[in-house]
């Protein structure tokens, strides 16, 4: 039975569109190699998705954290306006009294199309609101593990060498998007049977990619002498590990993703990275 009012999964593990079904199709444009680096990769970076860095695991926020908010405050805004556009006939009438069957009929109708337009709203709101404020992505260097936070409390865990890391793109209007999804297979080895899309997208140059994959495999892959180095990397961490984003921190984060320009804002607000 169809269910109006039911939320759809924050996490995109859940929902994200991988846009390839199998290894082998034209998406995926690139498997990397867990065990090889990449000899011509012009740097590492976390590129400010590391919320913990240790010598035992390495925490990532998920692929939705950047616009995480977005929907609330839109969805949220049009829904209380869309509300009290549909109250206001009713105001009308109380105080005008009912003149006219076609003024009853243009208020019926009108009151109509603000509710579909009320529950439209709402169910953009309720995509985000009152969830969590990120679904982490954790690698644990230890016992080679990938857990991944879900919506619902479910964890998935997945052994690291049986994720191929893809990476892929993805038409917009106006350029192209690339990201990295993790993928499992079904026992053909080429069928894609879950997707973790890892934080980062790009819409310019993908080699830039390989300087965040290259971050995750030499945490991963490379010996403890590294550590260091991967943590002088990240130049600070969103503050959201075991608490919700201050409001300022939050707001100045969402402009600069819609705006591109408040990065020394943002920066301003650095929290010092727990790292090792």
């Amino acid at each position: 039975m169809f269910n109006p009012f039911k939320r759809l999964p924050a996490d995109p593990s859940k929902r994200f569109y991988k846009g390839f079904l199998r290894l082998s199709d034209k998406n995926a444009c690139r498997v990397y190699s867990q065990k090889t680096g990449d000899p011509d990769v012009k740097g590492i970076s976390g590129f400010d998705s590391v919320v913990r860095l240790n010598s035992t695991y390495l925490e990532l926020v998920d692929r939705y954290y950047n616009w995480r908010g977005t929907k609330t405050l839109s969805g949220g805004f049009f829904f209380c306006l869309f509300l009290a556009a549909f109250f206001q006939p009713i105001v009308t009438f109380l105080h005008v009294g009912f003149q006219s069957a076609v003024i009853w009929i243009v208020a019926v109708i009108s009151m109509g199309v603000t509710l579909l337009l009320s529950w439209v709203a709402y169910r953009i709101m309720a995509t985000e609101a009152f969830s969590s404020t990120y679904y982490p992505i954790r690698f644990n260097r230890i016992n080679g593990m990938v857990y991944v936070y879900q919506s619902g409390g479910t964890v998935l865990s997945i052994p690291w060498r049986d994720i191929h890391f893809v990476l892929t793109s993805a038409k917009m209007p106006f350029s192209t998007q690339w990201t990295i999804v993790g993928c499992t297979t079904e026992e053909d080895g080429d069928t894609v049977a879950k997707a973790i899309p890892l934080p980062i997208d790009l819409n310019w140059n993908p080699e830039d990619l390989t300087m965040y994959w290259e971050f995750i495999r030499c945490y991963m892959e490379e010996g403890d002498e590294y550590l260091q180095d991967l943590a002088d990397t990240v130049p600070w961490c969103p503050p959201v590990e075991k608490q919700k984003e201050g409001w300022l921190f939050g707001f100045l984060y969402l402009s600069k993703q819609l705006f591109g320009r408040l990065d020394l804002l943002v920066n301003a607000l650095q929290i010092r990275k727990r790292l090792i």
